[in-house]
């Protein structure tokens, strides 16, 4: 992550607010529809929510950054049926 040990990123709420946005980026980039022969494909996730990012200092030298990614419903398993016809029909 470029931003460690970068003073920019501080504690602040003006910092915070704007080290939301830019940690969001990547994930507003990922949620753009993309245009194949004239068919429409989502993108990767959905757009980010309002508290979807967010920091958390734990000391004045450790901070947390957690995101909150929401993919399309996608198939993760993909059952197929198979029927054998014995018929002798020609």
């Amino acid at each position: 992550i470029p931003k460690i040990a970068d003073r920019s990123l501080n504690s602040t709420p003006g910092s915070i607010a704007a080290h939301e946005t830019y940690f969001g980026k990547p994930l507003r980039e990922m949620a753009i529809s993309t245009q194949i022969n004239g068919v429409e494909f989502p993108g990767e996730v959905k757009p980010p929510k309002d508290g979807d990012i967010t920091i958390t200092w734990t000391s004045s030298v450790a901070v947390q950054i957690f995101l909150v990614v929401r993919p399309y419903e996608s198939a993760k398993e993909i059952g197929v049926s198979i029927e054998l016809d014995t018929s002798l029909e020609s």
